[in-house]
């Protein structure tokens, strides 16, 4: 490690030694290819045209820098942003699979769990976890309170999801009454006619049905 970070040090000392030497239009042709540079060589280069008092050329490094350094900060902020979306995922499925809170805080271990969740959106990877909730007759404010103590997500966010959770529901529902009930008819109508009964109309009423008790039993 010492032999490489050694030649390393001498690469570099060579190459401020050369930039000293070159003439302006070189040190103008290299500035056109800055994105060939290594990272460690552009300071260098920066130094150099400053001394020159080459005002074009140390804009366009001075530029280069500022964007090399805006789009590590993008990179930076979309890896979190992928590590906190995994992280949401990983707990939403745990906790679908009955996993306690306490034991997904000892399986995330050095991460706090309290500064996954950011906002409503982030509700969508509970959503699982609400529905079987519910389905065992936890009421809104229960979950809430949970969600408070151990994902640190504020009352009204969890009561504002599960609304907006259980308006979906009533519409599955409807459709649900309207599949039924529709199928019915035509099921009626089919028998009064004497026409062969289709078995698709049966097979729509089961599943209008189906519609009906699976999405009350969530939302009871």
């Amino acid at each position: 490690m010492y032999n490489i970070n050694k030649k390393k040090m001498i690469d570099i000392e060579v190459i401020r030694k050369n930039y000293s030497k070159f003439s302006d239009d070189k040190l103008i042709k290299i500035v056109s290819e800055i994105n060939s540079l290594r990272k460690e060589v552009i300071p260098i280069l920066q130094n150099e045209l400053i001394k020159r008092d080459l005002s074009i050329q140390i804009e366009i490094v001075n530029n280069y820098i500022i964007n090399q350094l805006s789009n590590k900060e993008e990179e930076e902020e979309e890896e979190c942003t992928d590590k906190k979306i995994n992280y949401k995922i990983f707990i939403g499925e745990l906790l679908k699979q009955k996993v306690s809170f306490e034991n997904i805080k000892n399986q995330l271990n050095e991460i706090n769990i309290l500064e996954i969740f950011e906002s409503q959106d982030d509700m969508f990877f509970l959503e699982d976890y609400i529905e079987y909730q519910r389905k065992k007759g936890k009421t809104v404010t229960e979950i809430a309170r949970e969600f408070k103590e151990n994902l640190n997500i504020p009352y009204e966010v969890t009561s504002s999801y599960c609304r907006e959770l259980s308006r979906k529901m009533e519409r599955r529902i409807s459709i649900g009454v309207g599949i039924f009930f529709v199928a019915l008819i035509m099921f009626i109508l089919s028998f009064i006619k004497d026409e062969t009964i289709s078995i698709t109309y049966i097979l729509f009423m089961i599943m209008g049905a189906f519609s009906v008790i699976r999405n009350s039993m969530n939302y009871r």
